[in-house]
């Protein structure tokens, strides 16, 4: 679904349950969206918005839509290219999953230095950036 990423970008926390994943499982293909029609698509994605509870895409259907319609065939209905998609998109979240994780230990670690805490009161400083500067000073050290 090439595109889609600019209306539903993956949400970082909880990719399971984010709406891009949900919106690739459910529709799998552009092909398959313009089969559907406008009324039962947008009255299909409404219904997914809401059960992943994203208030900000509801208003993104028709333009899904559009996009969709004007796009190029992505893939077929072959079951086993469906079947590849879902494993190669089960990589993502699992590698997205481990992202998390790993930067999760990285703000423990560096919230137990003395330098973060300072650095995370800087304004330009985000929580990324903060680990990064923090284990410079910690390896300075």
């Amino acid at each position: 679904m090439p595109g889609i990423s600019t209306f539903l970008p993956l949400r970082s926390r909880d990719p399971e349950t984010s709406l891009s994943v949900m919106f690739i499982k459910k529709y799998k293909s552009f092909n398959y969206i313009c089969k559907m029609g406008k009324s039962r698509f947008l009255d299909s994605y409404s219904r997914l918005v809401k059960k992943a509870r994203n208030r900000n895409a509801s208003h993104l259907g028709l333009a899904i839509y559009e996009h969709a319609c004007q796009s190029i065939t992505t893939n077929g209905e072959n079951e086993y290219t469906i079947l590849a998609q879902n494993q190669c998109f089960g990589l993502v979240i699992e590698a997205q999953s481990s992202c998390d994780c790993i930067i999760a230990q990285m703000q423990t670690i560096a919230g137990t230095l003395h330098e973060y805490k300072i650095l995370r009161n800087m304004a330009a400083v985000n929580k990324f950036l903060g680990i990064y500067y923090a284990r410079v000073m910690e390896l300075e050290q």
